[in-house]
């Protein structure tokens, strides 16, 4: 009997020949995703959880996209994506530069983190926050206080002026610290960020969206995952 395979691609006609599911022909399998920091990769995972829970289906998506634990600073890794002597060792991953920089070139695999006003995703936290604060935003202190613990008078007296100093001065180091310091705060002030930005965050999915179909072959993956 002869059986008609829909949607038959390369990727489909491999599980058949070697008789395999398609998790386990992906074992081996991933995008390298690199990027600049622990910061950064923290924010990008955020946005993962929440458009997961809007799409299952992304899942599987997001699934291949590895992220080396690395520090790298933006100028080396814009240099190293638009190098074309590298254009062989770069053509299958994505670079994803924080939001504060200007270095987007989509025809070389680069995008940027959403973001608003150019800043890092440690600048989003602290700016999100003091927002909140500053607008008396109680259902966002309420809920972070049942998910975090933290309350918005703890905020005020032992976080606020340090954090002000730091969104002023833009020192990155001392930005990293106090980011890392109170991590589950400002990873509350990112989802709520995120949140509140779909458009942002939309924009920058489909900017990735490109950028996994252009390179999922060359990982032999099938670039029709993400429709």
């Amino acid at each position: 009997r002869i059986t008609i395979m829909e949607n038959a691609n390369i990727y489909n006609i491999e599980m058949l020949l070697k008789n395999k599911l398609r998790t386990e022909l992906s074992d081996f399998r991933n995008i390298p995703v690199w990027m600049e920091d622990d910061e950064a990769r923290k924010f990008l995972k955020l946005i993962f959880e929440k458009s997961k829970e809007k799409d299952k289906k992304l899942g599987e998506v997001f699934s291949y996209f590895h992220m080396p634990e690395t520090r790298i600073s933006a100028d080396i890794l814009k240099n190293i994506f638009i190098d074309d002597k590298l254009l062989k060792s770069t053509m299958g991953s994505i670079c994803i530069l924080d939001g504060d920089k200007n270095g987007a070139k989509i025809e070389n695999n680069i995008i940027t983190l959403p973001s608003n006003k150019m800043f890092s995703p440690e600048l989003i936290a602290f700016n999100h926050i003091l927002e909140k604060y500053e607008n008396n935003d109680y259902k966002f202190w309420d809920n972070l206080y049942k998910e975090t613990g933290y309350t918005g008078e703890y905020f005020r007296t032992n976080i606020k002026e340090n954090v002000e100093k730091i969104t002023k001065n833009k020192n990155r180091e001392k930005a990293k610290k106090e980011f890392n310091k109170n991590i589950s705060l400002y990873e509350y002030s990112l989802k709520s960020w995120i949140d509140e930005n779909q458009n942002k965050i939309d924009k920058f999915l489909e900017d990735l969206k490109k950028l996994f179909k252009k390179v999922a072959s060359y990982q032999k993956i099938d670039k029709n995952l993400w429709p």
